[in-house]
């Protein structure tokens, strides 16, 4: 259910260079920049996130949309916008009514369309942001991992769209093991989804997750070569660790890179 929450996301300061996006610059943005855009995207159980640190241990900076969200979806222009236009109830002080939402949305189109509406703009606005740090800082590609990302068209912003899938029952059991979630509930989250064959389809790269990690990680490795990154990867590690996923990274990626700055250095890459 988790998936319908911020619809192109779930719900489970700045640098010296300040640069500010809407939602409608995007386009011309991906015109103007240098830094190639690489989109992650993977349906659940499908082991993106794996691929995700496995890209980071090689030295690429990853954005996470889900933190991105979280990040975005207490600020105070989205409760109001929320409170507004949804109802004072699924809005806390300082935070969502994540509960309450989430099953407004799971029975409501409308509503989820409503909600995205109200988040969407956001959470490209902040990992827009978040990419022109890392392209200051010297980065020549930046991934996006972003779960709904064909569902909600995302494709056309990025250079190349990688694709993690495995078999359907591989994929229900993972979440069953990894949740406690029954085969019904994981059936029902999948498929709010889009199907793996489409996504397929529209991919440029697919990495099939349903071997061991040596297997995945061949796989990962001939798609970096392909788009031209696995030597250049390894220069941004520590950064690209930083700004992965977890929330504390989040609060305190403006003070590394503007550190960085103060430094005019840049660090060897470190285990994630």
């Amino acid at each position: 259910m988790e998936e319908y929450v911020c619809g192109g996301v779930n719900f489970t300061s700045a640098s010296r260079h300040r640069l500010s996006f809407n939602s409608d610059s995007l386009h011309d943005f991906a015109k103007l920049r240098r830094v190639k855009r690489i989109g992650l995207t993977g349906s659940i159980g499908s082991g993106k996130s794996t691929v995700a640190k496995l890209l980071v241990a090689r030295g690429i900076p990853v954005l996470d949309a889900d933190a991105a969200a979280r990040r975005v979806s207490s600020s105070a222009g989205v409760l109001r916008a929320v409170s507004s236009q949804l109802g004072a109830e699924y809005v806390l002080p300082d935070d969502l009514n994540r509960a309450a939402l989430a099953q407004l949305v799971f029975a409501d189109p409308n509503a989820r369309a409503m909600l995205n509406s109200i988040i969407h703009p956001k959470v490209r606005e902040e990992m827009a942001r978040l990419e022109a740090q890392l392209e200051t800082a010297g980065a020549r590609a930046v991934v996006q991992d972003i779960p709904l990302l064909f569902e909600n068209n995302l494709q056309t912003l990025f250079d190349a769209v990688i694709l993690v899938d495995a078999p359907l029952e591989t994929r229900v059991a993972r979440v069953m093991q990894r949740d406690g979630a029954t085969r019904e509930a994981v059936l029902a989250r999948d498929s709010a989804q889009m199907p793996s064959s489409e996504k397929r389809a529209r991919a440029d790269f697919t990495i099939e997750n349903d071997g061991d990690q040596d297997a995945l990680e061949g796989q990962l490795d001939d798609v970096l070569v392909k788009l031209g990154l696995l030597e250049r990867s390894r220069k941004l590690g520590r950064l690209a660790g930083r700004l992965h996923v977890d929330d504390e990274a989040f609060k305190s990626a403006d003070e590394e890179i503007e550190q960085m700055f103060v430094d005019s250095r840049i660090f060897p890459n470190e285990d994630y």
